[in-house]
């Protein structure tokens, strides 16, 4: 009941929001204290890595409802 997109598997949703959020928390650490580590480049890219690879159009339709 949690996943908003019906047609797809809880998984790829919960990639979606793991990846936005990663972004976010990102974003706002640096904006709070700068860039101050190599982690933060690193964790930024780790997020797009996952949004990427769960907006590809296989993984789509590999967790497709059916």
């Amino acid at each position: 009941w949690l996943n908003p997109f019906k047609r797809r598997h809880w998984a790829w949703s919960a990639a979606l929001v793991y990846g936005f959020g990663l972004i976010v928390w990102i974003a706002v650490e640096v904006a709070m204290i700068g860039l101050t580590s190599w982690l933060q480049p690193l964790y930024l890219g780790v997020a797009l890595v996952i949004l990427l690879l769960a907006l590809a159009p296989s993984v789509r339709r590999h967790l497709a409802a059916e």
